[in-house]
């Protein structure tokens, strides 16, 4: 019965949550799913979503639970909603296309290695998120992933990530080491990293035809930049506070950019104004 699954299921989590696999996964409702993601919430939290911390509300009733066509879970919308504990997003029914978890308090780590192969959005900025993530196993359709404002720490793989991936928000977090720009998705819009503790050389000379902004302030990188290779979309560049940063931008040969170097080695080269060592 449902209950007894539900029971079963608790045993299991509580013993050791790492036995139950995919194979597992694909026999669970979308009842007993969606349970599952705030297993590690408060019973606060819990509350607030699904009306009780130990006998859930069918989903239908949830907070913010939006469904498709088929009346399969499509979309979760629980921002701005003060939810603390964990959520284990690795138990989203595979038909969740849109997450929005952001400006909580949720903490503790974050499986991105499971997500539903539908997922075309996660927001999960302004929380406290902590740990490492792995960003090669995201599913293929994603298109926005924000994470920014969180705890985050460990190494970023940024050159396996789907080629979908439009938007990828990294901002104010505890990331370390060298990243690679070279290999970013063809339509990466958007890339955020600053306010890390990032380090090592950047190559500009490879990033996608249609990005528009990227974000490297506030880190450690260090190095003689090439602009030479700058994408015609690209609207912002802001490498400021990267003070072993150097190379030179001519601001005429890129009209449309706006620059922003201010306590780094950069300078930037005006045909009007001249030189300015920013």
């Amino acid at each position: 019965s449902y209950y007894f699954e539900i029971t079963m299921f608790h045993l299991l989590f509580l013993e050791d949550s790492s036995r139950l696999g995919r194979l597992d996964y694909a026999s669970f409702s979308q009842q007993s799913l969606m349970e599952m993601v705030i297993d590690g919430m408060t019973n606060t939290s819990k509350r607030t979503i699904c009306g009780s911390s130990t006998t859930p509300k069918d989903i239908h009733e949830w907070l913010n639970v939006i469904f498709d066509d088929t009346d399969e879970v499509a979309h979760i919308f629980w921002y701005l909603r003060k939810l603390s504990g964990s959520v284990f997003l690795q138990w989203l029914p595979s038909t969740v296309r849109k997450v929005e978890i952001w400006t909580n308090k949720l903490s503790g780590s974050v499986d991105l290695t499971s997500l539903p192969e539908a997922l075309s959005i996660l927001y999960m900025d302004t929380n406290r998120f902590s740990g490492d993530i792995d960003l090669t196993h995201l599913p293929k359709k994603l298109v926005e992933l924000t994470a920014s404002n969180n705890e985050l720490s460990g190494t970023l793989d940024l050159d396996h990530l789907p080629e979908s991936l439009k938007i990828l928000h990294l901002q104010r977090n505890h990331f370390v080491g060298p990243i690679s720009l070279t290999r970013l998705p063809p339509k990466l819009r958007g890339l955020a990293v600053a306010t890390n503790k990032l380090t090592g050389s950047i190559d500009l000379t490879k990033l996608p035809g249609k990005m528009e902004k990227l974000f490297l302030y506030e880190n450690y990188f260090e190095g003689r930049l090439d602009f030479s290779s700058l994408p015609d979309s690209m609207e912002i560049l802001d490498i400021a506070v990267n003070p072993n940063l150097t190379g030179e931008i001519t601001v005429s040969a890129h009209p449309t950019t706006a620059f922003r170097a201010e306590r780094s080695g950069v300078t930037i080269r005006s045909t009007e104004e001249g030189d300015r060592q920013v």
